[in-house]
């Protein structure tokens, strides 16, 4: 009856993973949404426990798999390893990101809806002052070159440095419109 009663609690523990991931998944939408259902002088707030509570579950997953993560590294394929991998560091650079919006952003951004900000850095490509991101660029490239048929964006490349160099005109575009 024991080892039957294991099996049944095993079996039970790989349900509660699926049951708290999805109910992670479930979360996004309401965070993302959270400056139409709360009030603009509780949302600081809002986001600012959002973020502890997220960095304290990413603390906790990156402890884990310290401690624990030789059955990844026997991985035959690594592809587990690797899409874990690439899942984390997608997590640890949004919350950099949080680090500097935090930082720099919050006085500059400070009264403007997120609207008015995505605009603005809009407006900041496209008279080519933006970040150059050439290096992550690189990096992705490089990560998806043993995929397969990696996609080819040397033309959107080349459309985006004409753009920035002013040698073309966004409302020229001869690219078909959706």
């Amino acid at each position: 009856m024991k080892a039957r009663r294991a099996r049944e609690q095993d079996k039970t523990r790989l349900a509660a993973l699926v049951y708290l991931s999805r109910t992670l998944n479930d979360l996004t939408l309401p965070i993302q949404i959270a400056e139409e259902w709360i009030r603009p002088a509780d949302l600081p707030g809002f986001v600012e426990q959002v973020e502890k509570r997220a960095r304290a579950l990413a603390g906790l997953i990156d402890d884990y798999l310290k401690k624990h993560s030789v059955v990844l590294e026997q991985d035959d394929d690594r592809g587990t390893a690797w899409i874990l991998k690439c899942q984390l560091d997608g997590v640890h650079k949004n919350l950099n990101f949080l680090n500097r919006i935090g930082r720099g952003g919050a006085k500059k951004d400070a009264g403007k809806s997120n609207p008015q900000i995505a605009r603005e850095v809009i407006r900041t490509v496209l008279a080519g002052s933006a970040p150059d991101f050439a290096a992550e660029a690189e990096e992705v490239r490089r990560a998806i070159a043993g995929c397969g048929s990696a996609p080819d964006f040397a033309a959107e490349a080349e459309e985006l440095r004409k753009l920035r160099a002013g040698e073309l005109d966004p409302r020229d575009s001869k690219r078909p419109q959706p």
